[in-house]
């Protein structure tokens, strides 16, 4: 994007420009007869404006209420003389240059941090993207110190305020945070994130859940990082495939100074799938490519969902979620093994597994006959195998994808490079074309969990309140 930057130095109080807000404001806090905002919410990434002037008049009301001036440290503009970027800082931020006048007058400014930065989405809408609340100086909200921020704030402003009586405390649209705005009617733009578990089903178990703000949606480039974060987390089969595409990713969108980024690469092991392979997840992990995840809440909550619904729709979704599990107990416990499996492996699971586990179990083996493998044998240890894996990539093409299975058959192990055992708890293809290549009829027990047989007993009791 072609862009220029206008930078100054922090304008200070006593020789900041007059700032007048002009026009509508278009979004919502408490406001008073004067037509100020009366305790406003501190600024917080997230928060969204219809303009440039909203973001100042609403910064400026936040430092009138805590006690400091404000004024406009830099401005980004395109080459288009539009603006899209912006940052206000304290009143106090900043150095004066030595004057040379006779009686220069005391030094006020203190370098202080205090600021927001904000900028244009491709909403249209002038989001804050980064903040900073401390002061290095106190602040005196009650000393009735004048600011010259402050000057077009009180009676006369030529802000048009939409008042509808004089006896109660009246509100406008001025501002949305990330989540709610002052009336509860919107959970805007939130993630939503759910701590689930799985059931012998394979269904969701509602462990707690909250709402999350997303730490790249500062960015221009927002939805193409997500894709490319995305595609490195989930379509990596090994550790070098994976810090070859984080690498890549940081580097085409120049993220890497950022730093929930770096924290997060710092902690990859503890949520990369490529480095979980070991840990045992039993279905709560989705990672396939192919996966289309369905959310808990699914029918439920939405983005649009106002917040003083939220608690009805959660308590709904429960006793949904509840039914569905007790509806799958008795579906499973009325159905009968396969007549015409179509191989062993499928007859000998129809006979343990629920319904649900069987059916995803039934996607494997329909997919080990789209494999075949070649062996080989080593020296010592465990009999490598080189399964490929064919998949249409179109509607007339097709591509094919090798997977290591290592196979230990005097104690009956077998491990595949794809870690499906571990992330869903039931064998891959891989490993069942392996073991039908291999001869074996039947799928090893320690391969078949007690926790998805129709048989199982809860170690929970089913809340139907």
């Amino acid at each position: 994007m072609d862009e220029v930057s206008l930078n100054t130095e922090p304008v200070g109080d006593d020789e900041a420009d007059d700032f007048e807000v002009v026009g509508d404001c278009a979004m919502t806090e408490y406001v008073g007869q004067t037509g100020i905002i009366q305790n406003p919410l501190p600024p917080a990434v997230g928060m969204e404006f219809e303009t440039y002037d909203d973001v100042y008049y609403f910064y400026n009301c936040y430092a009138k209420e805590q006690g400091f001036g404000v004024g406009v440290s830099n401005t980004w503009y395109q080459k288009s003389r539009e603006k899209y970027k912006g940052k206000l800082s304290c009143s106090n931020a900043g150095f004066k240059k030595k004057s040379e006048a006779n009686r220069p007058r005391p030094e006020t400014r203190t370098g202080c941090p205090a600021m927001i930065k904000f900028r244009l989405m491709e909403t249209k809408r002038w989001r804050i993207i980064e903040v900073e609340l401390e002061h290095n100086h106190l602040l005196s909200p009650r000393s009735g110190k004048f600011y010259k921020s402050h000057k077009h704030m009180g009676i006369g402003t030529k802000r048009t305020l939409l008042l509808d009586g004089a006896e109660e405390v009246q509100k406008i649209r001025l501002f949305r945070t990330l989540i709610i705005d002052a009336e509860g009617n919107e959970r805007y733009d939130a993630t939503l994130v759910s701590f689930i578990g799985v059931n012998h089903h394979g269904q969701s178990v509602l462990l707690g859940c909250g709402l999350l703000a997303e730490n790249l949606q500062g960015y221009f480039e927002y939805e193409a990082i997500r894709a490319a974060l995305h595609r490195a987390i989930c379509h990596s089969l090994r550790p070098e495939e994976f810090e070859t595409a984080w690498e890549d990713t940081i580097q085409r969108h120049g993220i890497r100074d950022h730093g929930w980024i770096q924290t997060l690469y710092e902690d990859r092991k503890s949520w990369a799938p490529v480095y979980l392979k070991e840990t045992f997840l039993s279905g709560v992990f989705s990672f396939l490519q192919s996966e289309v995840s369905t959310s808990y809440f699914e029918g439920y909550l939405d983005k649009n969902t106002p917040l003083k619904e939220y608690l009805d729709k959660y308590d709904q979704a429960l006793q949904a979620n509840y039914q569905l599990e007790a509806l799958a107990d008795m579906d499973s416990r009325n159905s009968s093994c396969i007549q015409k499996p179509r191989c062993s492996y499928e007859f000998q699971l129809s006979k343990l597994y629920t319904n649900e586990m069987l059916r995803k179990f039934q996607m494997e083996v329909e997919a080990m006959y789209s494999c075949y493998s070649t062996k080989h044998v080593s020296a010592d240890g465990p009999i490598t195998y080189i399964v490929k894996e064919e998949f249409e990539v179109g509607s007339n093409e097709k591509d094919s994808r090798a997977f290591d299975v290592l196979y230990n058959a005097s104690d009956l192990e077998v491990l595949c490079v794809c870690g499906l055992f571990n992330f869903r708890g039931y064998l891959c293809r891989h490993i069942l074309c392996v073991l039908n290549q291999s001869g074996m009829e039947e799928i090893p027990s320690h391969y078949i969990l007690s926790r998805w047989r129709k048989d199982v007993k809860r170690s929970y009791v089913l809340d139907h309140r």
